[in-house]
């Protein structure tokens, strides 16, 4: 199987990471390669790519990015993704609630 995707120029400027992926790439991984409601960990979240996808294609995340640049750029744009699907009415409160809190 071969994945295409166009160069993320406005991704990479707009979170400031060197090798950020675009998301609709990693959506079709998980898509292709998980099942709805399993946990994917990313052990190098950088900047919260794989965790939009996450969000987008209903899998549970957990993200480990040690530089805390990346980490705040990855909360905001998994809390930003977050708020987006429950401002659709796709998500409950309680599943919102549980998916808008992280750790450091």
């Amino acid at each position: 199987m071969v994945y295409k995707s166009a160069t993320n120029r406005k991704d990479k400027k707009l979170y400031e990471h060197p090798t950020i992926k675009p998301v609709e790439l990693i959506e079709k991984y998980l898509i292709n390669h998980s099942n709805e409601s399993d946990i994917i960990l990313d052990p190098f979240m950088g900047s919260g790519t794989t965790g939009v996808a996450c969000i987008n294609t209903n899998r549970n995340f957990i993200g480990i990015e040690l530089d805390d640049k990346y980490f705040d750029i990855a909360k905001t744009r998994i809390s930003e993704t977050v708020k987006q699907h429950y401002d659709k009415g796709e998500l409950d409160e309680r599943a919102y609630n549980s998916l808008i809190n992280f750790d450091a």
